[in-house]
């Protein structure tokens, strides 16, 4: 096995301290330690550790094969989801393609009111953000509300908030729902989520 690399590879107190926690016997190492304290105070540190090492069963050799190991089983994992990530994403970008370029807004408001990702629990990514998935996105019905379910999805409170704030929309004459005229008489606080559709079309 090559020699420890200092450049790349962590101290050997610190190769030491991640393989018994890795083994769960980072307890029993420093009740061992705390006694040595006590018994061999004369004795320096660095000498104690070794010595206490060596009475666990460990080597430098089995300390640092493992550490190069999980090392390794960690770089592919990030890979296998750095590939999986890619995927989806193309998958996500293959179905935004598919969609209209326009839609009514007031489909579009009922779209992203009843839509699951605004319902149901999610998980959010490192950031603390709910990402969309392909899945989410099929029935769209345009891309523009793709973009508006994002925001909401992640502002889930002040949006049905403002909802719920809402005039009821008063029936079109021909009976099918709220006219354009209807819709803007919502109350005021709807204003933001109205003029994101006006900006872009809908």
């Amino acid at each position: 096995m090559e020699p420890r690399n200092p450049e790349t590879e962590p101290g050997w107190k610190a190769l030491y301290d991640t393989y018994l926690s890795f083994l769960g016997r980072k307890a029993e190492y420093d009740d061992l330690y705390r006694q040595s304290e006590l018994e061999y105070r004369e004795i320096d540190p660095r000498t104690r550790r070794k010595a206490i090492w060596k009475q666990m069963g460990l080597t430098d050799e089995i300390v640092l094969r493992s550490w190069r190991e999980r090392q390794q089983n960690q770089r592919e994992e990030e890979a296998i989801e750095e590939q999986k990530q890619k995927l989806l994403q193309q998958e996500f970008e293959a179905v935004f393609k598919e969609l209209p370029c326009d839609a009514d807004r007031s489909t579009v408001l009922e779209w992203i009111e009843n839509h699951p990702a605004m319902v149901l629990p999610r998980r959010v990514n490192e950031d603390g953000v709910v990402e969309l998935t392909a899945d989410d996105i099929r029935d769209a019905p345009c891309r523009a509300a793709v973009g508006h379910l994002q925001h909401w999805v992640n502002q889930k409170d002040k949006f049905y908030a403002d909802m719920l704030k809402r005039k009821p929309a008063e029936v079109a004459s021909d009976g099918d729902g709220p006219s354009e005229d209807d819709l803007e008489k919502y109350d005021p606080t709807l204003k933001d989520v109205i003029k994101m559709l006006d900006d872009i079309g809908c």
